[in-house]
């Protein structure tokens, strides 16, 4: 059998293998990865971009994801340093920074668990390609924060420096402060703790296991008290819309077979590429304390697993969470393979990289694109636009800059009521502007929809009609 020469400058290192210069590699790849996440930036918002933002750009600071808004006022404080920058532009860099920290922290956690340099590396490295985080890294929203928060949350339950009814709780506090629904990983913390001390030669009795799942429930307590104080002013308040939220999504989510499959297959097949072969590393498991490891294991994955099959939207939201144990799970399956280092590593990444990019390519596609292009020629000189999400509005200011058109948002005047926005509107066309409504506000899934209808029944879409003129703008080629 041909040697793995991956691990032949690691073969005899310990696992738990630590210093500065074993931390200089991991950054360096997280260094390489920020750069390619900001180099292909998807250029949008996503699900909860908009709300993150629109509460970001207001002053905002208090979120249920704890640290995710505080994170980006502290990056907007920095670059602040070196000019003037927008509350958008921090968010767009938490993301890009959050996903390349994942890929390093991935990165030292796999070196730690198995003291192999160059597998750790590939194995993050195949992580970092996944369409899941790829596509989170270049978008505005809480994921790719929360994927960070978690793989700190596994580096820290798999210290050395903590016994496991220590570094479990621990763990799993500082992974909800970044997403919530990290909770749902604190089996998985559990295990990957018995695990760490038993690659240092310690047995961990059911007794502390026991000590480690209350301090974990109590940390799960604190956690969403923190939460509840800080947006309600209650700890209780951390605990009903949550709790709500979790209702909706069981009582309204398709049940259908075949609808289940397809989100699955989407999720973790074309969204994890070969990381989906993380769980044949549990083949070689034999020992009985092993193979409790992995039960623990799979009691994290099942929930998380369900929870993407039935929440909106997709698109590796809460897949991400689970990335730092699938690069320890890959990492084994990289171990076996007999191959040399010169045609494995390259091999894994050209084939993670074309079955990735595709689905990343789609999932981050630029649909306002070619409808803000046409803008210019279509809604030219002084004109108000009110557009469907921040989205497009974000886009359509910057096809529109330098000229005296106005785009808003349509959230800017939700509190207006329809009375009001009319107001508005033909004060603009008294004024001898010219009004535009995006099309996206007609269509069905829009929240706006019922909102633009009632005022569509006021207004005049056409000249022959009478009254104040709004014209609406689609895409070249698309009709409402």
């Amino acid at each position: 059998m041909i040697r793995n020469d991956l691990d032949a400058e690691a073969s005899s290192a310990r696992p738990e293998g630590r210093g500065g210069r074993g931390l200089l590699p991991p950054f360096l790849l997280a260094c390489a990865f920020a750069s390619l996440y900001a180099a292909t930036w998807s250029g949008c918002y996503f699900h909860d971009g908009e709300p993150l933002a629109a509460a970001f750009e207001s002053g905002y600071r208090g979120h249920y994801h704890l640290t995710y808004l505080p994170a980006a006022d502290a990056i907007l404080r920095a670059l602040s340093v070196f000019g003037s920058v927008t509350p958008e532009t921090a968010l767009e860099v938490l993301s890009v920074l959050s996903a390349a920290a994942t890929v390093g922290l991935c990165a030292v956690l796999a070196r730690r668990a198995t003291g192999k340099a160059g597998v750790a590396l590939l194995s993050a490295g195949v992580g970092g390609l996944t369409a899941a985080l790829w596509f989170q890294a270049g978008i505005v929203e809480v994921h790719g924060f929360s994927a960070a928060a978690a793989s700190a949350g596994a580096l820290l339950a798999y210290s050395a420096l903590l016994r496991p009814a220590l570094s479990v709780p621990a763990a799993t506090f500082v992974a909800m402060l970044g997403h919530l629904s990290c909770v749902l990983l604190a089996p998985a913390f559990l295990a990957l703790g018995i695990a760490g001390a038993a690659a240092r030669g310690r047995r961990v009795p059911l007794v502390e296991c026991a000590a480690a799942a209350v301090l974990t429930g109590a940390a799960v307590f604190g956690a969403r008290t923190l939460v509840g104080g800080t947006i309600g002013g209650h700890w209780r308040e951390g605990f009903a819309p949550i709790l709500g939220w979790l209702g909706r999504v069981v009582s309204e989510a398709p049940s259908e077979p075949g609808y289940l499959a397809r989100r699955l297959w989407q999720e973790f097949v074309l969204g994890w590429g070969l990381l989906v072969l993380a769980p044949f590393a549990l083949a070689g498991v034999r020992s009985g304390a092993s193979l409790w490891r992995a039960a623990l294991f799979a009691a994290s994955a099942l929930p998380i697993a369900w929870l993407v099959a039935v929440a909106p939207p997709g698109r590796g939201q809460y897949t991400v969470i689970l990335l730092p144990f699938a690069v320890l799970g890959f990492a084994g399956v990289v171990s076996r393979l007999p191959l040399p280092r010169g045609i494995l590593a390259p091999g894994l990444i050209l084939l993670q990289l074309g079955l990735s990019y595709p689905t990343r390519s789609e999932w981050g596609a630029d649909p306002d694109r070619r409808w803000a292009a046409s803008l210019p020629e279509r809604a030219p000189g002084a004109t108000l636009l009110l557009c469907n999400s921040r989205e497009r509005r974000r886009r359509a200011a910057q096809a529109l800059a330098g000229t005296e058109a106005t785009p808003v948002a349509a959230d800017v005047f939700l509190g207006q009521g329809v009375d009001g926005v009319e107001g508005h509107i033909e004060g603009y066309l008294g004024a001898g502007r010219r009004v535009y409504l995006d099309s996206d506000l007609f269509r069905p899934d829009s929240p706006w929809r019922r909102f633009v209808l009632e005022l569509e029944s006021r207004l005049s879409l056409s000249p022959q009609q009478g009254g104040p003129v709004v014209e609406v703008l689609a895409a070249p080629g698309e009709r409402r």
